[in-house]
């Protein structure tokens, strides 16, 4: 097993993912030795505006208290430039071992570029870090499209992406300054990890946003639970897991909210799958398993409440009498 930690998030995957079982880190993969481009990474630069055009490989690398990418040709002071901070202490916004890049003084546009080894579904997570004092704007691309931007940030820019990507894509995390040159080194967090399973869930009833709500997934081996796993939905309903267990026919059970379990037959295979379709059955306030009179009471009982999620059924923000009709509709519900 291997666990990665980015912005406080664990996951743990299995040696026997699909395709190499390999996972990517921008701070644990820089290399100033290994050539650039190292491996799935390249290091380097863009024109000042121009997000979506072409990337200009860093040609010269160098070690200080930081090792480094740039033009040596082509910079001040260093910048632009991909780093890593080596020296044990934190310096300008940059803690020891993270990774980071500042723009150039003609808004140059520092890139450290990720490209896809393999088609297959992949989620990448991590935050943009707040850095040093100077605002800068901070954009993550697939290929020629936006998945994240923020504008003049002096503040943590998280991300968190399922995405499916043929061989050759590529991800751009980049960073351009806000008006001011100086003071805009920026910690990059960023990791890449295969997902076995990428689908849309739907929530009977349900019209709020489920974006960024928590999914629970077990997967069982006939009669056996083997293992319980946890994500968040990315885009609206669609999230991506990745399951442990080996090849083989297993049920998948999904619960979020309210919804009762649903149960969906999956064959596992080293070759990813995408666009599976999950609906559950709405009203299961306690997540008993089962659509029922204490459901209709915790209903009533938070009536008039707002931010008590799981009483609110349809996402309204606030438990009203459309929530009762909802649990009253789908009583006698029960878990797949």
């Amino acid at each position: 097993m291997k666990t990665i930690q980015c912005l406080g998030m664990f996951i743990v995957l299995s040696s026997s993912a699909w395709a190499t079982g390999a996972t990517w880190d921008v701070a644990s993969d820089f290399s100033i030795t290994n050539g650039n481009p190292n491996g799935v990474w390249t290091y380097g630069r863009k024109s000042a505006g121009d997000l979506a055009g072409s990337l200009t490989v860093f040609p010269h690398s160098g070690s200080f208290d930081f090792q480094y990418w740039n033009d040596d040709a082509n910079e001040v002071v260093y910048v632009p430039w991909c780093a890593k901070n080596v020296s044990g202490t934190v310096l300008y916004g940059i803690e020891p071992g993270e990774a980071n890049f500042h723009p150039g003084p003609n808004n140059e546009i520092a890139t450290f570029r990720w490209t896809a080894p393999a088609t297959g579904n992949y989620r990448v997570f991590g935050k943009f870090g707040a850095g040093d004092s100077g605002p800068v704007h901070v954009y993550l691309y697939k290929n020629e499209s936006v998945l994240k931007s923020a504008m003049a940030t002096y503040v943590d820019v998280p991300f968190n992406h399922g995405i499916t990507l043929n061989s050759g894509d590529t991800l751009d995390f980049m960073v351009m300054h806000a008006g001011l040159f100086f003071a805009n080194s920026t910690p990059l967090c960023a990791s890449i990890v295969p997902e076995r399973i990428m689908g849309t869930l739907t929530l009977g009833d349900f019209a709020g946003e489920l974006e960024g709500q928590a999914l629970t997934v077990q997967v069982w081996d006939g009669a056996t639970l083997v293992e319980t796993l946890t994500s968040t939905f990315v885009s609206g309903g669609v999230f991506g897991i990745s399951p442990t267990e080996p090849a083989g026919l297993r049920n998948l059970k999904f619960r979020t909210r309210s919804g009762l379990y649903r149960s969906q037959l999956v064959t596992l295979s080293p070759t990813p799958i995408s666009g599976l379709l999950v609906n559950l059955q709405n009203g299961d306030v306690d997540n008993s398993g089962e659509v029922d009179a204490v459901d209709i009471d915790l209903v009533i009982a938070n009536f008039g409440s707002v931010g008590v999620a799981n009483s609110d059924v349809d996402g309204s923000n606030e438990v009203d009498a459309v929530d009762i009709d909802i649990v009253i509709a789908n009583f006698g519900g029960v878990d797949d």
